[in-house]
Formats: structure tokens, sequence, C-alpha cells
């Protein structure tokens, strides 16, 4: 019984009156509640079992799903076994290829080794023929050496080959001796040389030494009259220094005695010693100038000149300042 039918019966019993009596196949009496209870637990039924039916399905959509994807993983396994198996193949015979390089290389250094070999032996050859060669030609040296030994009181050929060669050592010593002593001669002139020529330097340094002291003593005096003037300047010099004080002094006093000098003059500096005499002049200058016009004429005729100079005014030197 399905979802729509259930509901369609629910509907015709609600619309029976209540009390009713429902006969089902088979003779049993069902009254309205009970049959509505019936309903609902079929009704409630079919949602549980179309519950499942729903979950089934969404497990059998999984399951599929599950099952395509593991197919995929075959297809890839399988295509991961061919790559594996090609890749196999390449190693294999990239293997064999570079075993077949070594192979050619190992075969030519052979080769270069059997070239280089062969061209030692045919050296070595020459080698062996050219010293037996020269022991064919050394041939006479050892028979001239044989009839040496027999002339001699050497036993046999080495021992008379050493002692030449004892010969040939002694002769370098004694070489090496004579040249070491004509070193030493020729390290003793050149000694004697250089002796000669100190003694010659220094015979010329006392030479050019010899007036320097004559010199020196004739420098000292020079020096000693040179401090006496220069003692003498400085004594002058503090002389005239204290004279010129002096006349600054009086200069000064004389300005500073001089009568009818105006209040409002300008002050002249105590240092300025040739603006003071000019002041004290013009002071004698305007003093002189007063006394004429004052004098009786009698006065003035008989002492027929001025009352301090004749002449006019004298003007005074002028004096260094400092």
């Amino acid at each position: 019984m399905t979802m729509s039918s259930i509901s369609d019966v629910e509907k015709e019993l609600q619309r029976l009156p209540e009390g009713t009596c429902i006969v089902v196949p088979g003779g049993v009496c069902f009254d309205q509640m009970t049959a509505l209870l019936d309903i609902h637990k079929k009704q409630q039924e079919n949602e549980d079992i179309k519950a499942e039916v729903e979950e089934s399905k969404a497990k059998l959509e999984n399951l599929k799903k599950r099952k395509d994807e593991l197919e995929e993983e075959i297809g890839g396994y399988m295509s991961l076994d061919a790559y594996t198996e090609q890749l196999c193949k390449e190693d294999e015979a990239y293997r064999t290829t570079e075993r077949m390089q070594r192979e050619r290389e190992e075969e030519l250094q052979k080769r270069e080794e059997v070239k280089r070999l062969r061209e030692e032996y045919v050296r070595l050859q020459d080698k062996k023929a050219e010293l037996h060669r020269q022991v064919e030609r050394d041939a006479v040296y050892q028979k001239y050496m044989e009839r040496a030994v027999k002339m001699t009181k050497f036993k046999d050929v080495p021992q008379l080959i050493s002692n030449f060669e004892r010969l040939l050592r002694f002769e370098e010593l004694h070489q090496r001796d004579a040249e070491s002593a004509q070193k030493v001669e020729e390290n003793k002139r050149t000694v004697a040389a250089l002796k000669d020529q100190h003694n010659l330097v220094w015979l010329q340094r006392n030479n050019e030494m010899y007036p320097l002291p004559a010199e020196l003593a004739k420098e000292r005096s020079k020096s000693v009259t040179w401090e006496r003037r220069w003692a003498h300047i400085k004594q002058t010099a503090a002389k005239k220094t204290l004279l010129m004080g002096q006349i600054k002094m009086a200069a000064f006093n004389l300005y500073d005695m001089r009568s009818g000098a105006e209040d409002g003059e300008k002050a002249v500096d105590m240092c300025d010693t040739e603006t003071q005499l000019e002041e004290v002049q013009k002071f004698f200058q305007d003093s002189e100038d007063f006394l004429r016009q004052h004098q009786p004429a009698e006065q003035r005729l008989l002492l027929g000149a001025p009352l301090y100079w004749s002449g006019g005014p004298k003007q005074l030197p002028a004096l260094p300042v400092d």
C-alpha cells in the first residue's frame, strides 16, 4: 500500500461517523480509532522502509563510484606496469649501449697500448743495437785496459779504473785548492788596495781639517769683537733711550707749565712729544708778540733786539716719537 492510498483511506475513515464498525476481509471488525492507529502505524513503517530504500540507493551510488575509482586505479596500475616495463627495456638497451661503448673504448685503449708498446720495443731494440755497437767500439779499450793491468801492480781492470777515479778526484781537489788560493790572493790584493785608499782618504781629511782650528780661533775672535760691539750698541741704545725719555719728560713739563692755555683747549696725548713742542713753540711766539706790543719804545730801542732771541722765532727741531 502506497502513501497516497493510505492517506485516502485515512480521509474516508475520518468522514465516517464516530463508533462505526469497519469489517475487513476475514470477518474481523475494527472501530474507527483502531483503524486510524493501524493506518498511522503502517504509514510510519512505509516511511521507515522508504528511508531505508533511499539509504540503500545512496550506498549503491557510493559503491558504483568506488567501483569506477577502483577500475581507474586498476587501469592506472596496468599503464604503470606497462610504463615500468618500457623503462626496464630502455634501461636494458641503455646499459647494453653503454657496455658496448665501454668495450669499444677499452679496445681502443688496448690498441693504443699495443701501439705504444711496439714503439717502445722498437726504441729499445734501437738502443740495444746502439749499445751493442758501442760495446764493439769499446772492446778495443777493454783490451787496452787488460794489457795495461798486466803492466801494473793491479789485479784487474776495476782496480785500475778505481785508481784512475781517485787520481781524477785528487786532481779536481788540487784544482779547487789552486782556485781557492788564487781567490785568497785576489782578496788580499783587494784588501791592500782598500787600505791604501782608506789611508789616502784619511790623509786628505787631515789636510782639510788642518786649517780648521786656526779658522775656528779667528771666528771666535771675531765673535768676541762682535759681542763687545753688541754690548756697546745695547749700552748706547739704553743711554739714548734714557735721554729720549728725559727729553720727552722735559717737553711734557714745558707743555704742562705753559701759561695762557685756554680752558677749552683739546688735550694733547702724553706721548705725543712733537705736538707738545709745537704747542710750546706757539706759546713762545704768542708771548713774544705780546711783549713786543706792550714794551715801551725806548726799551725796544735800548735793547735793539727781541726779548728772547733775534731774527724772529726759530723752528725747534722735531723729535722722533716712539
